[in-house]
């Protein structure tokens, strides 16, 4: 999860869209290198990842975010792997059908989350994206290692944590479901 930055890492990053301009400004006779520094939450593409949060230096929590240009990094981890582009037009369709089988069959797994501290952040962010605030959701937990790529049994094992840190309160708990009430 190293897009997902603290404020302070990100002002030491490179911005592409920054380094863009600079380099227009360079040809045009002005510009410097350190235009192409990212600004954080200044920026217009900055984004703030929900309520991740990671404990600084001085056991303080700092809240995570991301340069929203690229997208969302929690979803492109809840996805799993990569899916090959639509065609373009219908009368490519035919042509290009076999070809994505193929891709698809040699595309290597998705590696399943297995680390305590990721698969929270992982189930912390479905929760956010399966449980609107004020309302209150029936979840399988099957269903939720199975869409956020958790092994067997995580999701039964870390939703409670999950659900504190996303500031979600756990109803009740079944053998295989869990009634979660989002209180934002």
């Amino acid at each position: 999860m190293r897009h997902l930055v603290s404020e302070e890492e990100a002002r030491g990053r490179f911005c592409p869209m920054l380094g863009l301009m600079a380099a227009l400004e360079a040809d045009a006779g002005g510009g410097s290198a350190d235009a192409a520094v990212c600004k954080g939450p200044e920026c217009m593409f900055w984004r703030w990842a929900g309520r991740c949060l990671k404990v600084g230096e001085d056991s303080t929590p700092v809240q995570l975010g991301y340069c929203g240009l690229a997208g969302n990094p929690l979803t492109a981890l809840l996805r799993g792997r990569r899916k090959t582009p639509p065609p373009a037009s219908a009368a490519n369709a035919a042509e290009q059908a076999p070809q994505e089988v193929e891709q698809e069959a040699d595309a290597p797994e998705a590696e399943l989350l297995d680390d305590p501290q990721d698969v929270i952040i992982a189930l912390a962010a479905g929760l956010e994206e399966r449980v609107a605030s004020g309302k209150t959701e029936t979840l399988h937990f099957a269903d939720l290692d199975r869409e956020l790529g958790l092994v067997s049994g995580a999701a039964k094992t870390f939703t409670a944590k999950a659900a504190e840190r996303s500031k979600m309160e756990v109803l009740s708990e079944g053998a295989t479901i869990v009634r979660i009430r989002n209180n934002w």
